[in-house]
């Protein structure tokens, strides 16, 4: 290493026209330190009029990331494994299994099924499906509940099947004798809108069956079938509940008291870069910050680099020294950084960024926010009928809307308070929906048949029950 680099301080010597013996030796001794190792990328700058810097790092940062993003949620590069998922529902479904088959399991719950003091009506919607999700939520709501804390629970089931008359499934019959009450639906709505106009009322169904039990309980929680509820949910529960008794004291606003929804699921999949002027304008901030960081920082390597001695001369127009970055040189690198970081942030996603849910507790959506997604959503019982009928009457007389958007939009319209509690306390596991109403949003998907890939996880969930596991 040492002979080449006197060789290469010589030649370039020789081409400037100045052989002196001092410059040789200054050349020696700053290659032996650091700027020998960035003499190549000095050069490759200097020869290459500016263009390929950019170029062939955004080139290579588009090919690594295939291999060290690929497990970085909502990233551009992520690859969900879905045959690892589909092992770990598996394995829930024996866990499950043996748990509802345990008949002294069965006898301790006969034993506590709920009191005449229910805090908490729990409605759980299912439909008979081949990953048989509702034993894998049953057994998560069950696994770690105390007695005392069954007989606060008034647990029910709500099938979505179409009532044929038919003996119920076979999930249902084990689960039947842990749960207070089983509902079937009745006869499917006679339209065009089937499944998901189905879900709607089986939704209102629910809000109307937990309105009707004496005593009437003051909090109602309807959970979808692919919901898996955290260790011990029902202390995370009131523990939340307790908190927005205390955030409404606190700040003297009884809307948080008389809260109409409280969101326990909540995915960071929906908040990455949208066409918006307000993340518009944040992209290109974020890029010209880093562009300008960049580009100062490649102008002061070329001034050391000057300053040790190599100064190369460039057949470019007059042969200036283009160690030397004029106007137009630093113009043009700004823009190919600018590019480079517009390109890296749109892969490496907003959310990885700017984490949506950061802060643990409890928090109120803005007055305009659009509340999508119903994995797991809790109720004050008093307005359950108001919801019911309204949800009744728009899902009959109104285009159909899906649920999650009808009770957002029905909320904002009566300027009512919805509020979400961080972490969550539910987790996604639904792989595959069987939604007529989603098969039609997303016709790119039909070639998967009657399955579409529709996975959004907690990351909130993962990252707060994990550390507690």
């Amino acid at each position: 290493m040492y002979t080449v680099s006197v060789v290469y301080i010589e030649r370039a010597a020789v081409h400037t026209g100045s052989c002196k013996r001092r410059r040789i030796g200054v050349g020696v001794h700053n290659i032996k330190s650091s700027s020998f190792y960035i003499l190549p990328l000095a050069r490759m700058v200097c020869r290459c009029h500016f263009f390929c810097l950019w170029p062939i790092l955004l080139f290579a940062f588009l090919s690594l990331g295939n291999v060290f993003f690929r497990n970085l949620k909502h990233s551009y590069f992520y690859q969900l494994n879905v045959t690892h998922l589909e092992t770990e529902s598996n394995l829930r479904v024996s866990a499950a299994l043996d748990f509802f088959s345990s008949s002294t399991t069965r006898n301790t719950f006969l034993q506590t099924k709920s009191k005449s003091k229910v805090k908490i009506c729990v409605g759980i919607l299912t439909v008979t499906r081949p990953e048989r999700y509702l034993i894998q939520t049953a057994h998560a709501i069950l696994k770690y509940i105390t007695s005392k804390e069954r007989g606060q629970i008034y647990l029910i089931a709500i099938n979505g099947n179409k009532n044929t008359g038919e003996e119920q499934p076979s999930d249902l019959n084990l689960i039947s004798s842990y749960f207070d009450d089983i509902l079937l639906s009745p006869t499917a709505m006679q339209n065009t809108r089937k499944h998901s106009s189905n879900l709607n009322m089986d939704y209102a169904k629910a809000l109307r069956h937990c309105a009707s039990k004496v005593p009437q309980p003051p909090y109602t929680l309807i959970i979808e079938d692919d919901a898996l509820a955290a260790p011990f949910f029902f202390s995370h529960v009131t523990k939340a509940i307790d908190l927005v008794q205390r955030k409404g004291e606190k700040l003297h606003d009884s809307s948080y008291l008389d809260f109409f929804t409280m969101k326990l699921y909540s995915s960071e999949f929906y908040f990455g870069w949208e066409l918006s002027l307000g993340d518009v304008s944040l992209l290109v901030a974020l890029a010209i910050i880093l562009s300008t960081i960049a580009v100062t920082t490649l102008v002061v390597g070329l001034k050391k680099i000057r300053r040790s001695g190599y100064r190369p001369n460039v057949n470019f127009r007059k042969k200036k020294n283009i160690t030397k970055l004029h106007f137009y040189g630093i113009f043009i690198h700004f823009w190919g950084a600018f590019v480079f970081f517009i390109c890296t942030l749109l892969c490496l996603g907003k959310q990885n960024i700017f984490h949506p849910y950061s802060i643990n507790g409890i928090h109120s959506f803005h007055q305009n926010t659009i509340d999508s997604g119903t994995l797991a959503t809790l109720f004050q019982t008093k307005n359950n009928i108001l919801l019911a009928e309204s949800i009744e009457k728009i899902t009959i007389e109104e285009p159909y809307q899906p649920i999650d958007l009808l009770i957002s939009n029905w909320a904002v319209k009566n300027n009512r308070q919805r509020l979400y509690y961080i972490p969550s306390l539910f987790q996604h596991i639904g792989l595959w929906s069987t939604s007529e109403y989603k098969r039609f949003a997303q016709k790119r998907h039909l070639k998967l048949g009657h399955q579409i890939l529709n996975y959004k996880s907690s990351d909130s969930f993962e990252r707060y029950f994990s550390m507690k596991s």
